[in-house]
């Protein structure tokens, strides 16, 4: 290397603000023998057992990743080199760089490396002083910033270890190896619920497929349940993980660019709270462990306005009155959010610009607990009811409703007619999202939204004599938060931003959709797309619907699920969602689908696309600069009978394409065109 480009190296590491575990290493312009050779005696043996990982692609470079444990038990930091090869020979590397790894950070450390090619395919690894070479990593970079090079992006969420396995990666991994170079996978967007943070988590009736051992600290619910408390916790879950095979190889085969949901932290979280047994608990402590565990085993490259994480005192205090958006005015609540950023956008040249942003951590709480829900009595939140509460004080042009209707003409107080509209993004980021929107000069922005945006609402006011409210299904992702949807999707259409896709996780379903300005608008204005991805093994969202329909002559059962005389179930719900309650009904009791087709509300949710309920899987989406195609893959189900470590059977393949349309006009989305066997009622 020339002088030149050693004085820049030592200006980079100089610069670097390090946080424990991080380094920044600049790679050469021109290929040179590897200087490494095997150790001897004198060095230090290291085990790899939880692989390598890449993250973040940009035009001249990516984070690297890997743990690496030291053999000799020692608490003392651990040299190694991490070296990177346009080839998986390595006759030639590009950079050679020694690193430490630290009991501080577990042994974890992440490596920014600057200098490569754009566009281009590179290997990595990282050798210990003694020789012990990690598993081989592939990465790419992002093309340059001028390119309209195509992006293949694999979409993935909710892969929990103890619920399924996780065929879906090996599936993908096995098909992406014998696609032609030209159509491979250029990196994954996983969604959140990396981890799950209880154990067992369990629904009732479903097995076990594997279990994750005792946590080191730990604390217990009253059902017996065992959560995360700690950060070795947090990172004996993620060590957990990372020992199954499949992921192991999708991060070393692929760059990874992830943001989180709520396991990673708690279920159903908002800021640094919790929400078991339907109690919100002040959890900053919780918080700060989960951040710094997520931070260490999740590469990212956590440039402003995201930053990495930093530790931070905090106690688990309630209190504080919400401000703004809802965000709780509490030192320690803030404190806690402070003490790492993920929120953040990198592009793919002038084809996508890929915006991540944070679902849970400057969220409100849901508008609706399980106390008023009860109270109100019906069988899902009311549609109407969630906009109230939603907007706060500001509902009904500043006249909220002070009460709301329950059961036989029972009052219940409206507990948010003086409290601020709610927000989910929260204003700060919310302004900066608007902002990624804005100034993209890409033709395509794909929102890393995490929790789904469509409306999937349930038309129980369409069923005659029955005096029924339009309910929505679930109200922990956007449609708890209607007002700050809204708001979202106005700005894109006057500000006429073309391209907008939000890629989705969290529901456990596959699903396409048209976003609106308001969906409960009598002519609802289309302006964005959305992909919903299912679980990688997490339970679907039918089995769910199915179980919690059981009960003895549950009137709603019919609308979930059509029992055959053989005993299997097909899945109604697919039809309820996109053709409303009166065409389930129909097909339930007649088994007609044709008569369901004539009774079908054109207005149950309109948008909707495509709807799979009962699915794990994954998305791949291949966006060129004037289409979007999206390739929606069902596997067979992740807790069946089968190994934790082989590829799972491919059930269908649905596909929906969508051209690049003109800002402030409507998207039109095509499809989907099957390979396999179709879900109810596409079948």
């Amino acid at each position: 290397m020339s002088d030149q480009t050693q004085t820049t190296r030592r200006q980079f590491l100089s610069r670097f603000g390090a946080s424990a575990g991080c380094f920044v290493a600049l790679a050469s312009s021109v290929g040179f023998a590897p200087a490494w050779a095997q150790g001897g005696a004198a060095g230090r043996r290291a085990r790899f057992d939880h692989g390598v990982a890449s993250a973040d692609p940009a035009p001249d470079g990516v984070v690297l990743w890997t743990r690496a444990m030291p053999l000799d038990r020692s608490a003392a930091p651990l040299p190694l080199t991490v070296q990177v090869s346009p080839d998986d020979t390595f006759t030639t590397v590009v950079l050679e760089q020694q690193v430490v790894a630290t009991l501080a950070n577990d042994y974890t450390l992440r490596v920014t490396v600057r200098g490569l090619m754009p566009g281009r395919w590179y290997f990595y690894r990282f050798v210990s002083s003694a020789g012990d070479i990690s598993r081989l990593g592939r990465t790419c970079t992002a093309p340059a910033a001028d390119s309209v090079a195509p992006l293949r992006l694999a979409m993935a969420a909710c892969q929990n270890y103890e619920q399924g396995f996780f065929g879906a990666w090996a599936r993908l991994l096995e098909d992406d190896k014998a696609a032609p170079p030209g159509q491979q996978i250029h990196a994954v967007l996983h969604l959140g619920d990396f981890i799950y943070e209880r154990s067992p988590d369990l629904p009732e009736g479903v097995a076990a497929a594997r279990r994750v051992a005792p946590f080191p600290d730990g604390a217990t619910m009253a059902d017996g349940t065992a959560y995360a408390r700690t950060v070795a916790d947090y990172r004996h879950l993620y060590k957990t993980y990372l020992q199954d095979e499949a992921l192991q190889a999708a991060r070393a085969r692929w760059p990874f660019i992830c943001t989180w949901d709520d396991h990673e932290f708690t279920n159903d979280s908002w800021q640094s709270y919790a929400t078991y047994d339907g109690v919100d608990s002040p959890a900053q402590q919780r918080k700060v462990a989960a951040n710094q565990a997520w931070f260490e085993f999740i590469p990212a490259r956590l440039k402003a306005p995201a930053h990495a994480f930093t530790a931070t005192e905090v106690a688990d205090s309630a209190g504080g009155a919400p401000g703004a958006g809802y965000l709780i005015d509490d030192a320690d609540n803030k404190a806690a959010l402070a003490s790492l950023t993920i929120y953040r956008s990198l592009d793919w040249g002038k084809t996508a610009s890929l915006i991540l942003t944070d679902t849970r951590s400057y969220r409100a709480p849901i508008p609706m607990d399980q106390a008023l829900e009860e109270a109100i009595g019906a069988p899902s939140p009311p549609v109407d009811v969630v906009r109230a509460l939603d907007a706060g004080r500001l509902a009904n042009y500043g006249s909220p409703p002070q009460v709301f209707s329950g059961p036989d003409g029972a009052e219940i107080a409206n507990p948010r007619a003086d409290a601020p509209a709610a927000s989910l993004l929260g204003h700060t980021q919310k302004a900066w999202f608007k902002s990624a929107l804005q100034q993209s000069g890409a033709h395509w922005k794909l929102w890393a939204n995490s929790i789904p945006a469509m409306a999937l609402r349930i038309d129980l006011a369409s069923l005659p004599f029955q005096g029924l409210p339009n309910v929505a299904v679930g109200i922990d992702a956007w449609n708890g938060y209607p007002g700050e949807l809204r708001e979202l999707m106005t700005f894109v259409h006057e500000q006429k931003i073309a391209g907008v896709v939000s890629c989705a996780g969290d529901y456990h379903m596959h699903g396409a959709a048209v976003l609106t300005t308001d969906p409960d608008a009598e002519a609802p204005q289309g302006t964005a797309l959305e992909f919903a991805t299912t679980s990688i093994s997490s339970t679907t969202m039918f089995s769910g619907a199915e179980r919690f329909t059981r009960g003895p002559d549950d009137p709603f059962r019919p609308l979930v699920v059509i029992e055959e005389a053989d005993g299997t179930m097909r899945e109604n719900f697919n039809l309820l969602m996109m053709h409303g309650a009166r065409a389930a009904l129909a097909a339930s009791l007649t088994g007609s689908t044709t008569l369901a087709g004539w009774l079908a509300n054109a207005a149950a949710n309109p948008y909707l696309r495509y709807m799979d309920s009962h699915a794990n899987g994954y998305t791949v989406l291949t966006v060129t600069q004037d289409a979007i195609e999206a390739q929606i893959v069902t596997v067979a189900n992740a807790n069946a009978a089968q190994t934790d470590s082989g590829p799972a059977d491919v059930v269908r393949r649905a596909t929906l394409r969508a051209p690049l349309w003109q800002g402030g006009t409507a998207p039109i989305l095509d499809g989907p065109i099957f390979a396999g066997t179709p879900p109810f009622p596409f079948a």
